[in-house]
């Protein structure tokens, strides 16, 4: 949800977005990101199989696309918070932590590409907030989750619960106003969903 809003927000309003909704929206989610695939490692029965998912994809299996899907999340997630930075935040950054400046060209490189990589994060955040909907809905042993709206649902949640953790983030009022609506749409389609 945070990758949704932080890149169609900005994309739709430039430099009349709070940048640092994008920064610490991109952080936040990588550190949510994060615990959920820490939950998901702790679940796992054959926790030294992990990298099975990993040594190929298969189109029909929701687990590895779902895997995958994962893994494309976190460089968009870096680039994206690389995006997010002023230049004075990242002159402080480097001047704190040296080896950061063996990033300064993949940091020019989302710079000059920022827009592509602004609709990749929202594409990315798509698939990740549809993903365990997806997941869920295969399995036939639970008739209530086995339905298509249930990737939808999990997804406006997570639009909803984004923009309720950005408005504590203390955005300028505009923005705010934006995240409401935000929060409101998403709110009214998992309830229309949801009926």
């Amino acid at each position: 949800g945070i990758m949704i809003i932080g890149a169609v927000q900005e994309l739709r309003r430039g430099k009349d977005w709070d940048r640092r909704m994008s920064l610490w929206g991109s952080g936040a989610a990588a550190v949510l990101l994060s615990v959920g695939m820490l939950a998901l490692f702790l679940d796992l029965s054959n926790k030294l199989q992990v990298y099975r998912f990993y040594l190929a994809f298969n189109p029909s299996s929701p687990m590895s696309w779902g895997a995958w899907i994962l893994v494309v999340a976190y460089p968009v997630l870096g680039l994206w918070f690389l995006n997010s930075l002023s230049d004075d935040q990242w002159a402080r950054a480097t001047g704190r932590v040296s080896a950061l400046r063996l990033l300064t060209g993949l940091r020019g490189w989302a710079l000059s590409r920022r827009r592509g990589l602004l609709i990749a994060a929202a594409v990315t955040g798509t698939a990740v907030g549809t993903y365990t909907g997806v997941l869920l809905q295969t399995l036939a042993a639970r008739p209530l989750w086995s339905s298509g709206l249930l990737g939808p649902l999990f997804l406006a949640s997570g639009v909803s619960g984004a923009a309720a953790l950005l408005m504590l983030m203390r955005p300028r009022r505009e923005v705010l106003h934006s995240l409401v609506r935000w929060d409101v749409a998403a709110l009214l389609l998992e309830a229309a969903i949801l009926l």
